[in-house]
């Protein structure tokens, strides 16, 4: 008996269709990851350039801002230090944060002092200076 079936002539259906497919889902996936990365760039915040230096002067520390590109919107520069009062101690407030502008930090020798800059247009607080005195 013969059979009509013949291995060498038929086509075979089923790898175009799973090659499609992988192309298919490759596609979608390259689709959503793009999405999800350049999405996610909408929501970094723009980082506010301050330079502070510090100076030793007997027991206390002497700040002086330098300037940066986020220095014009600075509206003040608190410490991690407290006060007698146990409040935040706020060294440069809106009117003394122009370049230039020093501040003196009483009694900071032996002390890791950071300095957070709060700025006028509501962006986040960023540490303009982490050091051990």
């Amino acid at each position: 008996m013969r059979s009509n079936f013949n291995n060498e002539t038929e086509e075979a259906v089923s790898p175009v269709i799973g090659v499609i497919l992988m192309v298919a889902i490759t596609v979608i996936l390259a689709a959503v990851v793009g999405l999800f990365v350049f999405g996610m760039t909408d929501d970094v915040p723009e980082t506010k350039m301050v330079q502070v230096t510090s100076k030793m002067n007997g027991t206390g520390v002497d700040f002086t801002i330098m300037g940066g590109s986020g220095a014009s919107s600075l509206s003040n520069i608190s410490s991690n230090l407290k006060n007698s009062t146990g409040k935040v101690e706020l060294l440069f407030v809106n009117d003394n944060c122009d370049v230039g502008s020093i501040a003196t930090l009483p009694n900071a020798i032996g002390q890791h002092i950071v300095l957070t800059g709060h700025f006028d247009d509501g962006s986040e607080p960023q540490v303009v200076l982490d050091k051990q005195f």
